[in-house]
């Protein structure tokens, strides 16, 4: 098990360092073994450091929830990717005074985050910390930026044998820079910020998140998640609206803490990759989800700013007339009754209307009538234009007419006569179908395992014994 300590470099850090002492004044050699600023770990043998490594051990797990607090300075944390690719979310509350935020993967900082209260936040320079929280519990950040930052910050690593952060600092040199324009405080506290960081590969498993508490004291709360790839959604291009009926574009949303994939929340980021790396550029866009088609507002940050769901416009179907009976209306072929559904969906107890407003219902006599929809579905249907029953038309294969067999696909394809009606149990004729020669689909057709062509598809069939297609083969055209 890891245990904490102090020691003492002969550099700056530990990856410049080629020594470990356990006296301020660097004349006696820690043990051989392995050390760790929860950065980097190297192992030192007969006084002499070994090149830097990261042991997936010394790591945190990248599916944890993380509450920490104590004094003021600099928390570092480092947690594997878990080896998944994706975008790995982090979701991060400050509470009330303020904290500042940075994640570090693969040389790149990431300090961009989206406020569940507010949007986006984030630094005007990359590789700042942003500083987060309620502003009415500032301790003067932007001007001790401003004058030149902070130096000789407490620095807490976390520790994973205790799975929490020290309570003495393991270092006491910790440099924060940066301007006024990293503080991104609130009118009240932000709530959890989203910050999401795109692994594209495999080949760097850790990410390095820093938490900077300038002010007296800190307390703050840590979501961490392995990296996912994101659900798309049907996005339409720049300028869209509820006319919109082309979604050429698949984009992506990363929910905030609580949030749903694939379902778009103000305020979440809006990315055109599953792993979040390229945020959506700003403007209108219609989204086309299952419930409802969208209009969403993308700022330059590439967060939601603004939702809006477009007016059910009903789809258009039509009726027959009337009939007696659930067989008697099957029967029927023309659709003289134009009508719409409040939902689409022709439910039991929904109403039908013959007018796109839906203000004008349907006027049945409570008979039976088809719709033009599903393939046979016949809807009983009161004077009030309320769907009283639903019931399904019985599937009635249509007959095929194919030929005698022949010894040859070849021959097959030649043969210009039909004689024979079969039917299919699906009206498919596909491998594996069988073909019969009653449309109850009682009797099986006898087939010899040779070759049959049939009349409309220009398709010969191989039909054994049991009436099974077990072969079939397109004719070339001649």
């Amino acid at each position: 098990m890891a245990t904490s300590g102090n020691y003492y470099l002969n550099g700056p850090t530990l990856a410049s360092a080629t020594k470990i002492f356990t006296d301020s004044d660097l004349t006696i050699c820690a043990t051989d073994g392995w050390y760790s600023d929860g950065e980097i770990s190297r192992e030192q043998k007969s006084c002499s450091l070994l090149p830097p490594q990261i042991c997936d051990s010394c790591l945190a797990g990248c599916d944890e929830n993380i509450d920490a607090g104590g004094n003021s300075g600099i928390y570092k944390l480092s947690f594997s990717t878990g080896g998944a690719i994706g975008a790995l979310i982090v979701y991060f509350n400050p509470q009330t005074v303020a904290d500042g935020l940075r994640a570090i993967y693969d040389s790149v900082v990431y300090n961009k985050v989206t406020s569940i209260t507010y949007g986006s936040l984030k630094s005007n320079n990359s590789s700042n910390f942003t500083f987060l929280g309620n502003a009415g519990f500032d301790c003067n950040i932007g001007n001790t930026l401003d004058g030149g930052g902070y130096t000789n910050q407490d620095i807490f690593i976390y520790d994973i044998a205790i799975a929490d952060f020290p309570i003495i600092p393991n270092a006491t040199d910790g440099v924060v820079t940066g301007t006024s324009g990293d503080v991104q405080l609130t009118a009240t506290g932000p709530g959890y910020c989203t910050l999401v960081v795109p692994v594209l590969s495999i080949s760097d498993t850790t990410i390095l998140l820093e938490v900077f508490g300038p002010c007296s004291g800190t307390a703050w709360d840590l979501n961490l998640n392995c990296p996912i790839e994101l659900s798309g959604v049907l996005t339409s291009n720049i300028g869209g609206d509820c006319n919109t009926t082309l979604f050429p574009n698949t984009y992506y949303n990363v929910p905030n803490l609580g949030g749903t994939l694939g379902n778009p929340a103000i305020h979440e980021f809006f990315t055109q990759d599953s792993s979040g790396a390229s945020l959506v550029p700003a403007g209108d866009y219609t989204i086309n989800l299952a419930s409802a088609k969208k209009i969403i507002t993308v700022d330059s940050n590439g967060v939601i700013v603004s939702i809006s769901t477009c007016a059910f416009v009903p789809s258009r179907y039509f009726l027959t007339d009337s009939a007696v009976t659930v067989v008697d209306a099957c029967d029927l072929t023309t659709y003289p009754n134009q009508v719409y559904a409040q939902d689409d969906e022709f439910l039991l107890n929904d109403f039908i209307f013959t007018n796109e407003q839906l203000t004008t219902a349907f006027v049945g006599d409570g008979g039976y009538y088809k719709l033009n929809k599903d393939g046979g579905t016949i809807l009983e249907i009161d004077s009030n234009g309320q769907i009283l029953s639903v019931s399904t038309c019985p599937f009635v294969p249509s007959p095929y007419q194919i030929s005698n067999d022949t010894g040859t696909v070849v021959d097959a394809c030649a043969i210009e006569n039909f004689p024979i009606t079969v039917y299919a149990q699906d009206d498919e004729f596909l491998v594996g179908d069988f073909l019969f020669t009653n449309v109850q689909l009682t009797n099986a057709y006898v087939g010899n395992g040779t070759f049959s062509k049939k009349e409309i598809g220009d398709v010969v069939l191989q039909i054994d014994g049991n009436g099974q297609i077990i072969y079939l083969e397109y004719c070339n055209p001649i």
